[in-house]
């Protein structure tokens, strides 16, 4: 789930967000014209100038927010500007691609099987690893969604229950059997291992550790974020991401502009 640039389009078309380049100019939204160009890319209407040095197809760039991060917390991080740093963080089950279709495509699953109304038979990666390189299994995902349960924490109106039924094989149990459901549950749940989670002595809130492409490597509340490239990462991160979206960020700084 490597979405930093679209994170980017996103934030820049909707929230009026502003970029500031290597050269510390800021260039407001909408100063742009929609297209790509190298060393300064103008995104969908706003402009992002890539940091000096860049080589092998990866940029750095930076980007401002109009609003604080509070916390990177897998569980709780439920505000706007949050999800779309600690997405490129944490990973999720799987996610719907298409608002027209509801196609959901599998992210760290590789299949499922609806075996009643409300259970889900699921099948995890086997080759998948935290940035602490700490390898996930089926008791993780099954820990992450009975934490949210029981703890009250976004997602846990979905959910009943989960339990490991193998090293990468699981039960999901639905608190319903409403349409969309099962896709809401899996999207709702940032999955963590839990030996680096019960590691934290802030549940993650200041310093995440996720399976996703990318690491928080700096953030100071109210301040900024600093991302970069998560080098165990178990996808293959450079050519998943020049092919869904035409670029490689190596790095990533979201500055609080208020």
């Amino acid at each position: 789930m490597k979405k930093i640039l679209a994170t980017v389009l996103a934030a820049a078309m909707i929230f009026g967000l502003t970029a500031c380049g290597s050269s510390g100019d800021t260039v407001p939204a909408g100063a742009g014209g929609g297209q790509e160009q190298t060393g300064s890319q103008t995104l969908a209407g706003s402009q992002a100038q890539a940091d000096s040095g860049q080589t092998s197809g990866k940029t750095k760039i930076k980007v401002g927010l109009a609003n604080t991060i509070s916390t990177l917390q897998p569980f709780q991080g439920t505000g706007l500007y949050s999800n779309f740093i600690i997405g490129q963080v944490y990973q999720k089950l799987g996610q719907r691609t298409s608002f027209e279709t509801q196609e959901f495509t599998p992210i760290l699953m590789t299949d499922f099987e609806k075996s009643d109304d409300i259970t889900y038979n699921i099948t995890i990666r086997d080759n998948v690893y935290d940035s602490n390189g700490v390898h996930l299994t089926a008791e993780d995902v099954a820990w992450c969604f009975n934490h949210v349960k029981e703890n009250g924490l976004n997602g846990n109106a979905y959910i009943d229950h989960a339990e490991a039924t193998g090293d990468y094989t699981m039960t999901l149990v639905l608190a319903k059997s409403a349409l969309g459901s099962f896709e809401a549950a899996c999207e709702a749940v940032g999955i963590v291992t839990k030996e680096s989670f019960e590691a934290s002595e802030d549940g993650m809130a200041t310093e995440p550790v996720g399976t996703g492409p990318y690491v928080v490597t700096e953030f100071i509340t109210g301040s900024k974020v600093v991302l970069e490239e998560n080098e165990n990462f178990w996808g293959d991160q450079a050519e998943d991401t020049m092919a869904t979206q035409g670029i490689y960020l190596s790095r990533t700084c979201f500055l609080v502009k208020m």
